[in-house]
């Protein structure tokens, strides 16, 4: 110990609620296929369902995210793109589709519509064998690229928002784009120090979810009534500060998923990578 009895140096360690933070805005995922000029995919293991998965796109977009006219259309980088300079090498990848680049970048403000969550969508409707047809062209992205897709098992009932029955879904996002977790690397990680966030970041501010958080909204299909006075905080609580900028009509409108349960929600980095505890310390201590 020095003079005052304290030790001259100490360790730093991340305490978990410096890592509270909510799931990025589902209006940003919106904004960056706008901006991306790709789209978010919607498929079916049974095409028997199809007509249900359609009765709940065209609902979300006409009662949640329809078309909106706003003062700044949010420009969120959301993808990055680990293929560097090899992507842009294949043939069917234009430079206007590096995914490092948006539309909107370089401007201050970026005033428009804001195309509804059915226009951000692939048009068709998927099977699952599909889906994974389409991904597997070898072609693929020359047309429409996707940004990711959910994948319905099973939709309850007709498909409206609320249906009772059996509800069962999959998000798939790219891990090339670093919008899902590389699930390759080791559990443990004994040359880490500290409180290693990346993975459950991915999770929480690349996309997966806040679709997670739209879908269950949709199934859960409550609704809580929200006071006027209170509507500038829910917006907060679900990170869309930008939204105070933007007219009242607007707000109600980016407000209005928000009031379906659940309202918020604050998480902690979960999962994060093992550690190893070696006793060496505790002897020389």
């Amino acid at each position: 110990t020095d003079a005052t009895g304290l030790l001259p140096m100490r360790s730093h360690c991340d305490t978990w609620v410096e890592h509270v933070s909510e799931p990025l805005p589902f209006v940003d995922i919106i904004a960056f296929l706008h901006w991306s000029g790709k789209r978010l995919a919607l498929a079916v293991d049974d095409p028997a369902d199809a007509h249900k998965l359609e009765v709940l796109r065209q609902s979300i977009s006409r009662e949640w995210h329809p078309d909106m006219r706003m003062q700044n259309i949010p420009c969120v980088h959301i993808e990055e793109d680990l293929l560097g300079s090899f992507a842009d090498r294949m043939k069917h990848r234009s430079k206007a589709e590096n995914q490092n680049h948006l539309r909107c970048d370089n401007k201050l403000h970026n005033p428009g519509t804001l195309p509804s969550f059915a226009s951000m969508t692939h048009p068709k409707i998927f099977s699952t064998r599909e889906l994974d047809q389409y991904l597997d062209r070898p072609d693929y992205g020359s047309d429409q690229a996707l940004f990711g897709a959910v994948v319905f098992s099973a939709i309850g009932g007709t498909g409206v928002r609320g249906a009772g029955g059996r509800w069962s879904y999959s998000i798939r996002l790219n891990v090339s784009a670093k919008t899902a977790v590389y699930t390759k690397v080791p559990k443990t990680r004994p040359l880490d120090l500290g409180l290693r966030t990346g993975e459950s970041n991915t999770y929480l501010k690349r996309g997966f979810l806040s679709l997670q958080l739209l879908i269950d909204r949709y199934i859960i299909g409550q609704r809580s009534e929200i006071s006027e006075g209170s509507l500038a905080r829910l917006l907060q609580d679900n990170g869309m500060h930008f939204a105070l900028n933007e007219s009242k009509e607007v707000q109600q409108q980016l407000a209005e998923s928000l009031r379906y349960l659940p309202q918020s929600l604050h998480v902690v980095p979960m999962p994060v990578a093992g550690v190893v505890i070696d006793g060496f310390y505790e002897l020389i201590a």
